[in-house]
């Protein structure tokens, strides 16, 4: 695409998004991502946006993808995790699966699948992953991403640590309080199932190769969160008064809040450029976009005061989420291990 073509696209998601999920966004966090939701955004082919077109997708570049996840996430940040479990996780290894009417059923928002790597994240194999024996797969995940669905994506035990996919025997447990990602359920699974397709061998290093290549991806949530985020406090410190003057009038938080901005603003053309990225500098705008939305959500929480954590009031979700996904997304300790060996091109930072 050409950049013309980029902005074009840009405005049209906005709109959309503004037009039909930014109205319901508290009912997201509320009550979860409805049917109805889901087969808008499928309609509009976010769902299927870097599946192949024989697959049922929408075959976008990387630059299109971005700008998808980035205002889906300036309104909610749920519904942009969702996309991207499906495109940029699930998608991969759906493609070498062949399972194509799965694919197709979740392209369409008909169905829903779960994805369980916390292995990976946790940088430790503690937790027990489900055995395979006999022609089931037994046993249970403790934080499954997008649970509550048809279909399952997880690792097992065994010599070759296959990748599978499962498609029964799955029951999911309750969750009596998420932090965060509140628009979907992040809960643990019981399996018992012998329906499933082996994908891959190797399958906890499968998930961790999978998710150290979405760093744009994981910027992009980033930026659109510290947009959101950013906004909802600008338009607080114009309408807010304290003293008989708008709160934009004092020096601390209009500077604050400009300085914001220009580093979202530097990032976000940093960001543009992001698929000729090599890995280093990718590797940077994760690790710099992390920290700004880490930022920006508490300063907007800040600059709300006691109502910024009143869900009304629509800022506390950014700040919550951006802390979940800095957890359930991110390694930050191999992450920095990885930027470190890339500035000094040998192991670094390991005492």
């Amino acid at each position: 695409m050409e950049n013309e073509e980029y902005d074009i696209l840009r405005s049209s998601i906005r709109e959309f998004v503004s037009r039909e999920i930014e109205g319901k966004s508290l009912e997201i966090e509320k009550n979860g991502i409805s049917k109805e939701i889901t087969r808008a955004i499928a309609a509009q082919g976010f769902l299927g946006a870097t599946f192949p077109e024989n697959m049922g997708g929408s075959n976008l570049d990387m630059g299109a993808y971005s700008i998808i996840l980035q205002e889906t996430a300036r309104v909610s940040p749920s519904l942009a995790v969702k996309i991207l479990l499906l495109n940029s996780v699930a998608g991969e290894l759906l493609k070498e699966s062949g399972e194509k009417e799965i694919a197709q059923s979740l392209i369409t928002g008909e169905d829903e699948i779960g994805v369980a790597f916390s292995e990976v994240l946790n940088g430790t194999h503690e937790e027990k992953l489900p055995v395979k024996d006999n022609g089931k797969i037994r046993g249970s995940r403790e934080t499954v991403m997008n649970s509550g669905g048809k279909y399952l994506l997880t690792a097992v035990e065994g010599d070759k640590n296959d990748l599978v996919l499962v498609k029964d025997g799955l029951k999911t447990m309750d969750v009596k309080h998420q932090l965060g990602f509140r628009g979907f359920r992040i809960s643990q699974v019981s399996i018992e199932s012998g329906d499933f397709t082996e994908i891959c061998s190797g399958g906890s290093g499968r998930f961790s190769a999978i998710l150290d290549g979405i760093g744009v991806e994981i910027s992009s949530v980033a930026l659109g969160i510290s947009y959101g985020a950013l906004n909802k406090a600008l338009d607080y410190a114009k309408v807010r008064t304290t003293f008989q003057r708008p709160l934009k009038d004092y020096s601390p938080v209009s500077s604050s809040l400009s300085d914001v901005l220009s580093e979202i603003e530097i990032l976000q053309n940093y960001l543009e450029k992001a698929p000729e990225m090599d890995p280093k500098h990718i590797m940077m705008l994760k690790n710099r976009s992390l920290d700004l939305m880490r930022r920006t959500t508490k300063l907007a929480l800040q600059v709300h005061g006691g109502y910024g954590y009143i869900q009304d009031f629509g800022v506390e979700k950014f700040y919550r989420d951006s802390m979940t996904l800095s957890s359930l997304l991110v390694n930050r300790q191999r992450d920095s291990l990885k930027l470190a060996e890339y500035v000094f091109e040998t192991p670094s930072g390991t005492i």
